[in-house]
């Protein structure tokens, strides 16, 4: 699952708890992997079935990888925000 966030999303706590929950209920029905990009920060966390915060976050610089759900996907985070 990718959710990709305008600038603005990320502005309140309200609408950054609305981002938890969405995740919160991805995980729910099994999603094994979650992209949460944040456009303002060229950053995208990275979230596995059962982890509540990420597991890591990525900055323009890393890779992001498919792992065993996308099998021999990677793409350099800075490409998300060229162009």
């Amino acid at each position: 699952m990718v959710e990709i966030h305008s600038p603005t999303d990320l502005c309140s706590e309200k609408e950054r708890e609305a981002i938890q929950k969405k995740i919160a209920d991805w995980q729910v029905v099994g999603v094994r992997i979650i992209w949460s990009i944040n456009s303002r920060q060229k950053s995208v966390e990275v979230y596995h079935l059962g982890q509540a915060r990420p597991i890591q976050t990525l900055g323009e610089n890393d890779e992001l990888s498919g792992k065993d759900v996308i099998l021999g996907f990677s793409l350099r985070v800075s490409e998300l925000f060229s162009g």
